[in-house]
C-alpha cells in the first residue's frame, strides 16, 4: 500500500507540473517535485513533511529487512488521497 500511495502522489504532482509546462527530472522524491510546484498551493506546501515521509517509507518497504504496519499503510493512503484531491482541483478535474 505504501509504495502504491507514493506512486499515486508522484503521478498527481507530475500531472500538475506537466499541465503548467514545468520540466521535471525523472525522480521519485515527492519533496523534490513539490519544490518545482508554485508555492502558492499552500495545501501542498503544508504537506512537505508528509510527502517526505511517504517518499522514504515507500522505498524502504521494498527491501528485505524493512516492513510497515497497517497504521502506516493507512497514513500513506490518507496522504495520497489528500494529494489527489488538491491536484485534481488544481487541474480543474471533477472529484470522482
Amino acid at each position: 500500500m505504501c509504495f502504491h500511495a507514493q506512486q499515486a502522489a508522484e503521478k498527481y504532482l507530475k500531472a500538475v507540473l506537466a499541465e503548467r509546462v514545468i520540466a521535471f527530472p525523472k525522480v521519485h522524491d515527492l519533496t523534490r517535485l513539490l519544490d518545482l510546484i508554485d508555492p502558492a498551493i499552500n495545501e501542498l506546501s503544508a504537506m512537505r513533511a508528509d510527502l517526505d515521509a511517504l517518499s522514504r517509507l515507500s522505498v524502504q518497504v521494498r527491501y528485505p529487512g524493512f516492513s510497515t504496519d497497517s497504521a502506516k499503510a493507512e497514513e500513506a493512503g490518507r496522504i495520497a488521497a489528500a494529494v489527489r484531491r488538491i491536484c485534481r482541483r488544481e487541474l480543474g478535474l471533477e472529484e470522482g
